[in-house]
């Protein structure tokens, strides 16, 4: 933590300085294609989310008008019924 920086030389701390800053670099980089990974995979489940979305809407206006045909063949057999 620090604490025992004081008995080094001037060279010493430089090259201190310079594996720290390397260590840094590597975390870094690490840590960049950590979050670089968990963007592309929520686009991923982003886009099937998306496309599950479409299907879904897709199948819900089948069922609309499945459902407005059938009331209408319903109302046309009560009418006919009435005649």
């Amino acid at each position: 933590m620090g604490e025992e920086l004081s008995s080094l030389g001037v060279r010493d701390l430089q090259g201190l300085e310079n594996r720290l800053e390397m260590s840094l670099r590597s975390i870094k980089t690490r840590k960049d294609n950590l979050l670089r990974s968990e963007i592309e995979e929520l686009h991923r489940k982003g886009s099937l989310i998306h496309q599950e979305n479409t299907e879904l809407c897709r199948r819900l206006n089948i069922m609309s008008q499945q459902k407005m045909e059938l009331s209408r063949k319903v109302w046309c057999t009560i009418l006919c019924q009435k005649l």
